[in-house]
């Protein structure tokens, strides 16, 4: 057993690289680079080069140097800058981390209270009319991305309740009430 878990955890090693590997040069590949969104964003940076930013940049080197200095830095921790609000990336990190890891406890907990539900009607009414809509609801629900189903929700939630989302955060032990309903 300690073995087959040493050798998870050292698969860990090969995995991570060739998956940053795959990443990086899937962005690399795509075609513009961040200078062109730059401009295009803000409708052109007057008396500067694209050359002379790109060089700034490190995007004129070669491919597998461009990757090794990314890699180093990220080893090291230097997530570099934003470049749209020029905050380092370690502080964006710490920024967005504690509302990424709140939605994604409260999704957990609604798909655990949803999962145990449709699991207990499964078997007490099993090849019922209504087991029947809770697996095929549990499907679709499961088929469709999350993205696409959260905007969804908020559209027609907007539309035919006239609710409307609130866009500020809510530290999950501040005031408990408007973590859950926005007031």
């Amino acid at each position: 057993m300690a073995q087959y878990l040493l050798r998870r955890v050292l698969l860990i090693i090969p995995t991570s690289f060739i998956v940053s590997v795959i990443v990086f040069s899937m962005i690399r590949l795509i075609p513009g680079d961040i200078v062109d969104q730059m401009l295009e964003d803000r409708g052109g940076i007057y008396g500067i080069d694209h050359e002379e930013i790109r060089e700034r940049m490190g995007l004129n080197r070669p491919i597998y140097v461009q990757y090794l200095s990314w890699a180093s830095n990220f080893i090291t921790g230097d997530f570099g800058s934003s470049l749209w609000n020029k905050r380092s990336g370690l502080d964006e990190f710490k920024r967005r981390f504690p509302v990424t890891f709140q939605l994604a406890v409260m999704t957990i907990v609604l798909a655990s209270v949803w999962g145990v539900f449709v699991g207990i009607v499964a078997a007490v009414r099993q090849d019922t009319v209504f087991d029947f809509l809770l697996r095929t609801v549990s499907v679709i629900g499961l088929s469709i991305p999350y993205f696409w189903s959260s905007t969804l929700i908020i559209i027609f939630g907007s539309l035919w309740f006239n609710w409307s989302s609130s866009v500020i955060y809510v530290p999950p032990f501040g005031d408990r009430a408007r973590v859950w309903w926005d007031t």
